[in-house]
């Protein structure tokens, strides 16, 4: 038993012509195939293969003539800015040196928050140190998961 792929169209009137005839479409196909080999003979060369199947490209006619004229690149490039400054306005849009300034005093408020407020050390802490910060973390914040029991929490849902 092989299998052999053919297009979706001639696939659809092979089954078609099966059932008008009232055979399966595996017989049907059979038959056609045998019967195809008893007649091709050895010198005849093989059929080219069917073109390849394209969608067509859809085209439109206008019936009246349209005439484009370009626009004022320096026209277009200020309405764009005009608009992106109205997004910025409403508060929609935050851009360039303004978006690191945001970043900047949001990233001081994380760090005074979490109360670091130093550089950073150049020794790592020791594992007392690092307790420590979790239970300082734990009483500032007794509601949120630790991650031993995220870890737990996401075994179980596995």
């Amino acid at each position: 038993m092989k299998s052999i792929y053919i297009s979706d169209e001639i696939h659809r009137r092979a089954k078609l012509r099966a059932a008008e005839t009232g055979v399966p479409l595996k017989q049907w196909v059979e038959q056609w195939v045998e019967q195809g080999l008893r007649s091709a003979t050895p010198q005849t060369p093989p059929p080219e293969p069917p073109p390849q199947l394209r969608e067509p490209v859809a085209t439109y006619e206008a019936p009246v003539a349209i005439q484009v004229t370009p626009q004022d690149a320096d026209a277009e490039r200020s309405r764009a800015e005009a608009f992106i400054d109205d997004l910025e306005r409403r508060g929609v849009l935050v851009r360039g040196e303004r978006l690191r300034e945001q970043f900047q005093a949001e990233y001081l408020a994380w760090r005074r928050e979490l109360g670091l407020t130093g550089p950073p050390p150049t020794e790592p802490p020791d594992i007392e140190a690092v307790r420590a910060s979790f239970r300082r973390q734990r009483e500032l914040y007794p509601n949120v998961p630790t991650v031993t029991e995220m870890i737990i929490q996401m075994r179980e849902e596995e």
